[in-house]
């Protein structure tokens, strides 16, 4: 079989990870955070909403700007839940969908709009909840979609306001043409100095579907 060159070298970087030992504890206590467009959104018109996103994915004007917003991630599950579900599948975590009060636009152009805004002021939606046990977990993983190059500042929110200080952070990143960006550094500039930060997987939107057995590859590699 011959492996696509993106995904040869995410196979190969996985590998690396997994020589040098970046293992997780058997005992340790997992959650799975999640953030994504499909539990943030009220579908008004699901054959506008699913026609609006794909035409703009496959916009060369548009194909980079808010990545992970497609049909696939407007309608439940989601990309990020999907990946979510095959992390909690293998490591028997706790899965925790992040929400917001105020939902976003099921439309993408008003979605882009807005991620857009907060973005240029730093605006962080309030949640509609909060993980009341966050000191019983050790490990975390954190998934989200990468908006405008970054994260959600739905995510941001959802860091700041909880304590990470000394546990382990894996996250999982659902990403357009765009990548991962600089998602992972500025999601590291928000924990705590103490945070552990292990290896990353991205996913591009598209081959969501089809990421299982990359997921199952990355988690060995992290001692699952």
């Amino acid at each position: 079989m011959i492996l696509q060159p993106v995904k040869t070298a995410a196979l190969l970087c996985i590998l690396f990870v997994s020589i040098l030992g970046s293992t997780v504890q058997a005992e340790d206590r997992i959650l799975i955070a999640y953030f994504t467009w499909a539990d943030n959104t009220v579908i008004l018109d699901r054959e506008r909403a699913v026609r609006e996103a794909n035409g703009h994915v496959f916009s060369m004007e548009n194909r980079a700007a808010v990545d992970g917003v497609t049909s696939a991630s407007v309608v439940p599950p989601g990309n990020t839940a999907r990946l979510a579900g095959w992390i909690q599948e293998r490591t028997g975590g706790d899965l925790y969908s992040i929400k917001v009060v105020d939902k976003y636009s099921c439309y993408w152009d008003e979605c882009l709009d807005r991620a857009s805004r907060e973005k240029a002021r730093k605006v962080k939606p309030e949640m509609a909840g909060y993980v009341q046990n966050m000191a019983e977990y050790d490990v975390v993983f954190l998934g989200f979609p990468t908006w405008w190059y970054t994260i959600p500042m739905a995510v941001a929110n959802f860091v700041e306001s909880h304590d990470f200080e000394g546990k382990t952070i894996i996250p999982f990143v659902s990403h357009g043409t765009s990548g991962k960006a600089r998602t992972i550094r500025d999601l590291k500039s928000i924990l705590p100095s103490r945070t552990v930060l292990k290896q990353e997987i991205g996913v591009y939107r598209s081959e969501t579907a089809a990421s299982e057995d990359d997921i199952n590859m990355w988690l060995g590699s992290l001692g699952f």
